[in-house]
């Protein structure tokens, strides 16, 4: 997906939300805010449910890296805070 996104149009590398899985984007605001990001990594975006699921397969392994990464940093601060205390 990092990959694809250097080929990606600049006004949708410009913070402008799109659909992961159909590439559907608008830039108006009811569009914007009607976008649902990934509830477990919260850095994907899709335009529908069925976008989501169909995207599940393809954006698992990066979903699961990000949460898993995430997770030990949080685990680590909060023994770091623990050591210090």
């Amino acid at each position: 997906w990092i990959e694809k996104r250097a080929d990606m149009p600049k006004e949708m590398r410009d913070g402008y939300r799109y659909c992961r899985k159909c590439n559907k984007m608008e830039h108006s605001p009811e569009f914007q805010r009607s976008l649902q990001k990934c509830s477990r990594c919260k850095s994907a975006w899709y335009c529908s449910r069925e976008c989501q699921v169909g995207d599940w397969k393809a954006h698992k392994p990066f979903c699961r890296a990000v949460t898993s990464k995430a997770s030990k940093v949080m685990r680590f601060n909060e023994q770091s805070v623990h050591d210090f205390i």
